[in-house]
């Protein structure tokens, strides 16, 4: 069984529409739900309370991850794309050619054929202290998504990128 730890970092902010789910908690929590349903084993961010307090919120997610074990950590990140009409995803990995780096190219390449997102690459980012202290495979992934899709977002949209994500993890 692989064990999963994903990482949507802080949530329940404040926002135009009141404090609710933001669109990457929702998405994190489906691809947790289908990750489960696949056999996996997971846990995200929002499960695990003391992440959000005081500082050093990167260090302490790795620590979790060391802990319990984790085989894999994703943190995704959700931002506006700058074509309200298409979205693109590109990551984050220590070195690109790594088990990390592999993993990362198999979402980006899932995300670009099922949820026609642009592929926009890794980066090796050696000084990222997340992707410096987690001693197993760890991708940040940057979710570029249509202004519709990250402000509004329906339960269609966010199990298309949560089914995609998933095929990308486990290299479906």
């Amino acid at each position: 069984m692989r064990k999963i730890m994903i990482d949507t970092g802080m949530n329940r902010r404040v926002n135009c529409r009141g404090v609710e789910p933001e669109t990457v908690e929702l998405i994190g929590n489906a691809l947790s739900r289908e990750l489960d349903a696949r056999g996996c084993e997971t846990v995200t961010s929002c499960g695990v309370p003391d992440l959000d307090e005081g500082s050093g919120r990167p260090s302490r997610c790795a620590d979790v991850a060391r802990r319990w074990g984790a085989d894999c950590l994703l943190r995704l990140y959700v931002r506006a794309a700058a074509d309200p009409c298409s979205g693109s995803a590109d990551a984050m990995v220590f070195r690109r050619r790594s088990r990390s780096g592999e993993l990362a190219q198999q979402i980006l390449t899932s995300l670009s054929q099922e949820a026609g997102m642009r592929d926009g690459g890794i980066r090796s980012a050696t000084g990222v202290v997340l992707l410096r202290r987690t001693s197993c495979p760890c991708v940040i992934l940057i979710l570029r998504l249509p202004y519709r899709d990250k402000e509004f977002p329906t339960d269609a949209s966010i199990r298309r990128y949560a089914l995609a994500l998933a095929d990308g993890v486990l290299g479906v």
